[in-house]
Parts: C-alpha cells; structure tokens; sequence
C-alpha cells in the first residue's frame, strides 16, 4: 500500500504536508481485473470499510480522508 495526493496521483514520500485528497493505492496479487477488494481503516476514534476494483493488480481509494469525515 502506498499513499498519494491530487488527480495526478503524485506519490507521496516519506513525510508530506498533505492531509486532504490523499489516495490509498492497494497493490494485489492473485486478483483478476474487476475483482472487488475490501479493507478496513481506522484511526484511534473510528473505522471504516472501503472498496474498489482491481485493474493491472491495483486498487485506487481517491480522496480516503473524505470517507472517514462522513462517518
């Protein structure tokens, strides 16, 4: 898994002043191409369950603090 911010998707590094419009990027492996894929997130306060659809092995959450403001 890694992060990244933007509709350009920009990787981030190892520290970022971003905390808002941050993608979540799930790599997978054994998935095929419109496979659904779950996860579980959580903070110290709340969790959530999100999913996407794995294309060429990866699963994009665009804007994944929005999810957890809506709880």
């Amino acid at each position: 898994m890694y992060f990244s911010y933007g509709d350009d998707m920009a990787r981030l590094q190892e520290h970022s002043r971003h905390s808002s419009d941050v993608n979540l990027h799930i790599i997978t492996q054994g998935y095929n191409n419109g496979e659904e894929v779950e996860v579980e997130l959580g903070t110290r306060t709340q969790k959530i369950i999100v999913n996407g659809k794995v294309n060429n092995n990866e699963v994009v959450i665009q804007d994944i603090e929005s999810k957890f403001k809506r709880k």
